[in-house]
């Protein structure tokens, strides 16, 4: 049984509804209250505006949080700035609006610079913006992180209840999304001013027949298809196919599904 607690909570973080996809009824229950009592072990409280939430930082959600945020700080000049000044900030601008604990999530310097942008969507729609993009005004990293209302809306679902832990988890991946896409950005942004001779010298494993189909098919915010690659290369749709699959291997193009087709873009 230990194990087994171990495995959803330090291989995942799953959710009763998720782990009723694999067990049911008694044994459900009890797999569950022996997760929670686990999970109990590393979570801290947190008392904000009047409600109680609780944040488990076991080894699982650590070691993503630290690998992420060494990521982060490793793409990006981040200025640091001491909790003295973020209580002086935070507390001229928002002491009206914010509950004294949320301000002190925000300023504490034991938070990592991710862990305090989290803080800033939470609990609050209406603070959730204007918080983290202050956070990131301050530390001088708001030309590569933002945040839509929309986006911030899906940290954040019915179901978590009151533990912050899952909405932490899904911002993260929103982050580690952010750097990867700035990673394949620059790379485009490297490879529009090179030559066909250039680029088959740094990646010889894509034809000539590839490289000048990217060459011709790489503006921003479009999407292409195998039969745009058929129609330019004059070739069938298995070779397109195979053609454009090895174009985001290579990072070149992102494949995703609209609709009943795959398309692909930068």
């Amino acid at each position: 049984m230990y194990e087994t607690i171990k495995q959803y909570s330090e291989n995942a973080y799953l959710s009763k509804s998720a782990l009723a996809k694999r067990f049911s009824g008694v044994e459900l229950d009890a797999l569950w209250k022996e997760i929670l009592t686990y999970r109990a072990l590393f979570q801290e409280q947190i008392v904000c505006y009047g409600k109680t939430y609780v944040l488990t930082m076991n080894p699982f959600v650590y070691r993503k949080l630290l690998l992420l945020s060494e990521r982060f700080y490793q793409s990006e000049s981040i200025a640091v700035i001491s909790e003295h000044e973020l209580w002086h900030h935070f507390y001229l601008r928002f002491k009206d609006t914010l509950d004294p604990y949320h301000l002190r999530l925000l300023c504490e310097e034991r938070n990592c610079l991710l862990l305090r942008l989290y803080f800033c969507l939470c609990f609050s729609k209406k603070t959730a913006l204007p918080l983290f993009e202050q956070m990131l005004a301050y530390h001088q990293c708001h030309h590569f992180l933002s945040c839509k209302e929309s986006e911030a809306d899906l940290l954040f679902h019915e179901e978590d209840g009151n533990d912050l832990t899952y909405g932490l988890l899904r911002f993260l991946e929103f982050v580690r999304l952010h750097l990867s896409e700035r990673v394949v950005s620059y790379s485009h942004e490297q490879n529009a001013g090179r030559s066909l001779m250039t680029l088959k010298e740094c990646w010889p494993q894509l034809g000539e027949a590839q490289l000048r189909f990217y060459l011709s098919h790489q503006k921003a915010g479009h999407y292409y298809t195998i039969h745009d690659y058929m129609e330019q290369q004059k070739v069938c749709y298995e070779t397109a196919r195979q053609a454009m699959e090895g174009l985001c291997t290579a990072r070149f193009y992102r494949k995703q599904k609209i609709g009943k087709r795959f398309v692909y873009c930068l």
